[in-house]
């Protein structure tokens, strides 16, 4: 049996989980990469930190170089290709919040 790179197992349960469409209101168990596909967003999420709204699928882990982790998405997701993705780093829920905010005055 061959074992497969942590990215690719992550970028393996992300696409899943865009199927299964998860949702906010869960905390991750892991510090990693989340990304949400309709707000261009790539995040990296402290454990224990309260996934902000709409729907967030984690992509990479928290070793994952911030390089690694978006090209990773890009490729993974053809509409992302060429657009503008924006990344943040949310280490508290008042991170969570700015992030809302700014994001509810520009959309």
């Amino acid at each position: 049996m061959s074992k497969r790179a942590p990215l690719y197992v992550d970028l393996m349960t992300a696409y899943r989980a865009l199927r299964r469409r998860k949702r906010r209101g869960r905390q991750p168990r892991k510090a990693g990469y989340y990304l949400n596909p309709a707000l261009q967003v790539l995040a990296r999420i402290s454990a224990g930190v309260q996934l902000p709204s709409g729907e967030w699928v984690r992509v990479a882990g928290d070793e994952t170089a911030p390089r690694q982790a978006e090209t990773a998405v890009r490729g993974l997701f053809p509409r992302l290709r060429d657009a503008t993705l924006y990344i943040f780093t949310l280490y508290s829920a008042l991170d969570v919040e700015d992030l809302e905010r700014s994001f509810r005055l520009e959309h």
